[in-house]
C-alpha cells in the first residue's frame, strides 16, 4: 500500500468507533509484509500475480457472511470479478478513479490498450452486480453507473482524514516570497505540472516572485526541461519524495498548496486528493482547476481556478495568507473530517436496506 492508501485506512480504522450504530471493520490485502494490524499479506504463490485477486474474492465472500454490506475497492483486470460477483449481493463497488480510462492515461501500446478492452468487460461484470457504487467523487459515480448500470444507487465517499491529522502546522512563511507547494507521488498528465510551467513562462515578471516546492517522483524530461530554463530552474525546487517529518517541516514554510490542475484529461471536474484535505486539515489553502466534493463552491480555503494563471495564484496567497492557519483549520474541519464521510456513507447504506 502507498503511504496515502495506508493514512486513509489507519483514519477509517480510528473514527469506526465513534460512528453510532456501526459496526465498520477495515481490512487490506497486500503482497509486502504487513506493518499495520489491518493488513493481511496476500499467501506466497500468488504474490505479484493477477491471481492475486483470489485471495481478495475469498475474503469478500467471508465477510459477505458477517457484514450487511462489504464496500470493496475496484481491483483492476480482475478476472475473478465473472466467477464470484454474481454469489457475493451485498458488495459494494468504490471507485478511486475511473479505471478504465487511466490505462490509457498512464501509457499507451498495444497491451495497455488489451488491458483496457478486457477491464472494460470485466467491469460490468462486477459493477452490474454490485448492490450500489460509492466513488470518491460525484462525477466519478455518476460516469461509473451511467457506463455500466444506469440504475444503480450512487454516493460518494471522498478522501479525508482522521482527527489526529486536522491541527493548525507552525507558521514560518517568509513574507518577502511566496511559496507554494506541489506534492504528487508520481507528476502524471492530470497532474498538469505542464500547465503550471507554461504559466510560469507566460508571466516571468509574477513568477520571479514565486518559488514552487515540487514533491514526488518527476520524469527525467520533466527534469531536464526545469534545470535547463533559468527560469524555471529559479521558480521550480526539485525535492523528490520527502519523509513525513521533513515534508512537514516544508509545508510550515509555505503559503499555499497546489492541487491538480488538468483533471479535465481524465474528463473529469471534480477531485478528491488525501492530499487536499491534509493540506487543509494543516491550515494551508489550496489552489486548483476543479471542485472539492465536501466544500461549498465559494469556500474561500479552496481555489477552484478556471485556469492556471500566477498573478491569480499569487493574490490567492496574499489574500488567504492574512487569515490565520487555526481559522483555515476551524472553517476547513467539517469538511475534511474522515468520520463525517463515514457517517454519510452509512446514512447511504441505510437507504439501500430501504430499497431492498
Amino acid at each position: 500500500m502507498t503511504d496515502g492508501q495506508t493514512a486513509q485506512l489507519e483514519a477509517e480504522r480510528a473514527a469506526a468507533g465513534i460512528i453510532p450504530g456501526v459496526i465498520w471493520s477495515t481490512i487490506a490485502l497486500q503482497d509486502a509484509e504487513p506493518h499495520v494490524p489491518f493488513a493481511k499479506r496476500v499467501v506466497r504463490p500468488l504474490r505479484g500475480s493477477p491471481l492475486r485477486n483470489l485471495q481478495g474474492w475469498l475474503e469478500i465472500l467471508r465477510l459477505s457472511r458477517r457484514f450487511d454490506y462489504v464496500l470493496v475497492r475496484q481491483m483492476p483486470v480482475d478476472i475473478f470479478a465473472p466467477i464470484f460477483a454474481p454469489f457475493v449481493r451485498n458488495r459494494v463497488a468504490v471507485h478511486h478513479a475511473k479505471e478504465v480510462e487511466e490505462h490509457t492515461l498512464i501509457s499507451d501500446g498495444p497491451i495497455r490498450r488489451l488491458a483496457a478492452w478486457l477491464d472494460r468487460r470485466l467491469m460490468r461484470v462486477s459493477v452490474r452486480n454490485a448492490v450500489a457504487s460509492l466513488a470518491v467523487t460525484w462525477d466519478m459515480a455518476e460516469y461509473e453507473r451511467d457506463t455500466y448500470d444506469p440504475q444503480q444507487p450512487i454516493s460518494v465517499y471522498p478522501n479525508l482524514v482522521g482527527d489526529d491529522a486536522i491541527r493548525a502546522l507552525p507558521d514560518r512563511r517568509d513574507p518577502a516570497q511566496i511559496s507554494a507547494v506541489f506534492m504528487c507521488t508520481t507528476f502524471t498528465d492530470w497532474n498538469g505540472l505542464d500547465r503550471l510551467v507554461d504559466a510560469v513562462r507566460k508571466d516571468p515578471d509574477h513568477a520571479s516572485r514565486l518559488q514552487v516546492h515540487l514533491v514526488g517522483r518527476l520524469s527525467e524530461a520533466q527534469k531536464t526541461e526545469i534545470a535547463e530554463d533559468p527560469l524555471l530552474a529559479q521558480v521550480f525546487k526539485i525535492h523528490g519524495y520527502l519523509e513525513r517529518d521533513i515534508y512537514r517541516v516544508l509545508l510550515e514554510q509555505v503559503h499555499v498548496g497546489i492541487g491538480s490542475l488538468a483533471l479535465d484529461r481524465q474528463n473529469m471536474v471534480e477531485g478528491s486528493s488525501l492530499k487536499t484535505a491534509e493540506l487543509l486539515g494543516n491550515g494551508i489553502p489550496v489552489y486548483a482547476t476543479h471542485r472539492y466534493p465536501t466544500v461549498p463552491d465559494d469556500f474561500p480555503f479552496f481555489r477552484n481556478a478556471p485556469h492556471v494563471e500566477i498573478a491569480d495564484l499569487i493574490d490567492y496567497a496574499l489574500d488567504t495568507g492574512r487569515i490565520s492557519r487555526q481559522d483555515i483549520v476551524a472553517a476547513s474541519a467539517p469538511y475534511i473530517r474522515k468520520c463525517n464521510g463515514m457517517l454519510s456513507a452509512a446514512d447511504f447504506l441505510r437507504s439501500l436496506s430501504h430499497r431492498n
